[in-house]
């Protein structure tokens, strides 16, 4: 399907300066394509698999494709995706797993379940096959629906910084990136009509119990007619501020915490001068709480604002309790310093 000629096309060649200016993909890396079948992913994989042919680039691509056991047509996904592979001449690896199942025993939503076996099997997979990174095929429209859905949940400044483009993967030097992250829906699929790309229709992506189809079919475009018709771009400028905001307290929070580290901690911990936290507001304290955890190893995921906040505390109040933290450490406060182990 890709050819000499796509690689001129407009989409393409911006895809690929995103892909350089954020130095989400590095020349020759080999690279797992997760792949539903879907326009999104359909359109990624036409991509990525022309910029592959272009010169200097090289990717060594895989097709990731799991089956969530969730649909009736959910094997015919699975063929159409082996055989579009077929066409580009990749690999692919096919994985079923029953997510109602998962979903059933960790009681977690059929979305959460879903999302946590995908990310699974395709950072599984990466390891397996040696691959520097996991490109998956998100755009700006997901993006704007997560920052709402986040917001209405009640999130912090992470959390409204929407997506990143690029984030480590658990389990090794692995990265999750999303070349399509700066792109709109229109665009990606203007540029599959363009090049008669045929994908896949999921009829459950029009199933509104699902929250994120209904704040894409229900809550948005009550938004865009009532309060504002650029409420989308709205929202993107927030990420963006809240990204940049981010980006810089996680700066302050490295420097803060490489300045009130002891040398002196105990097996498996880390140390730090309550006093020298103190002298910081508190959002700061809580960034370099953040890096202490994560110089520990820490399940961050499971690592909450009110646990960071809790840990804050320590800082400001000698008399604050012991905290208790996901994967069996405890943070508390010995006389002017904090040990977290």
């Amino acid at each position: 399907m890709s050819d000499t000629m796509s690689q001129g096309d407009p989409f393409i060649l911006n895809v690929g300066e995103t892909i350089d200016r954020e130095e989400l993909i590095a020349p020759s890396a080999r690279v797992v394509v997760g792949v539903s079948g879907g326009l999104d992913s359909v359109v990624l994989l036409d991509v990525l698999a022309a910029l592959a042919g272009a010169d200097g680039r090289g990717y060594d691509l895989m097709v990731a494709h799991l089956d969530h056991a969730l649909r009736d047509a959910a094997a015919a996904d699975a063929a159409f995706v082996a055989e579009l592979a077929d066409s580009y001449h990749l690999p692919c690896t096919v994985q079923r797993r029953d997510v109602a199942a998962v979903a059933a025993e960790t009681g977690q939503s059929i979305e959460t379940a879903a999302r946590m076996v995908r990310y699974e099997f395709l950072g599984g997979l990466a390891r397996t096959f040696g691959a520097a990174c996991v490109a998956v095929a998100h755009h700006a429209d997901d993006n704007v629906e997560t920052v709402l859905h986040r917001l209405l949940r009640g999130t912090h400044l992470r959390g409204l910084a929407g997506m990143p483009i690029r984030r480590p993967m658990g389990g090794g030097p692995i990265d999750l990136v999303r070349p399509l992250l700066p792109y709109r829906r229109d665009e990606i699929r203007a540029y599959a009509q363009r090049r008669h790309l045929r994908w896949r229709e999921d009829e459950t992506n029009r199933d509104t119990q699902y929250r994120r189809n209904f704040i894409r079919h229900e809550l948005l475009p009550l938004l865009r007619s009532r309060f504002n018709p650029r409420v989308d771009e709205a929202l993107m400028r927030l990420a963006g501020s809240a990204g940049d905001v981010e980006d810089h307290l996680a700066r302050l929070g490295a420097e803060t915490f490489s300045h009130a580290r002891l040398p002196d901690a105990p097996p498996g911990g880390v140390a730090m001068d309550a006093r020298s936290l103190g002298q910081h507001p508190q959002i700061v304290i809580t960034y370099a709480m953040r890096v202490a955890l994560e110089t520990l190893g820490a399940p961050l995921a499971a690592v909450t604002g009110e646990h960071l906040r809790q840990m804050a505390a320590l800082a400001i109040d000698s008399e604050s309790p012991a905290v208790a933290l996901p994967g069996g450490l405890a943070a508390r406060r010995c006389g002017d310093r904090i040990v977290i182990a």
